[in-house]
């Protein structure tokens, strides 16, 4: 991909982006169907809460607060804006 935007080739990024849509697809399913169920079962109530905290902690010294809202805000605009179509 890389090499595609450096190359100013359109066409090559435009696939490659795409190849990479579908990895995330591929990985975002993997997480929701397989990862996810396996841990709700295998966490307790205390462990999921020292999760969030630890997530949240990571998230207002790293990332800066509210960012997780912006970069959800984002991903809605530019599914509405049909920037990622669904799959399917």
């Amino acid at each position: 991909m890389v090499e595609a935007v450096q190359d100013g080739n359109g066409p090559a990024l435009a696939e490659d982006a795409g190849g990479y849509v579908e990895l995330l697809r591929d990985h975002i399913e993997k997480e929701d169907q397989v990862l996810f169920p396996m841990a709700k079962s295998v966490l307790d109530h205390a462990a999921v809460a020292r999760l969030r905290t630890g997530f949240a902690v990571v998230e207002h010294r790293d990332l800066g607060v509210g960012s997780r809202q912006l970069y959800e805000q984002l991903a809605r605009e530019l599914a509405a804006g049909g920037a990622c179509p669904p799959q399917g």
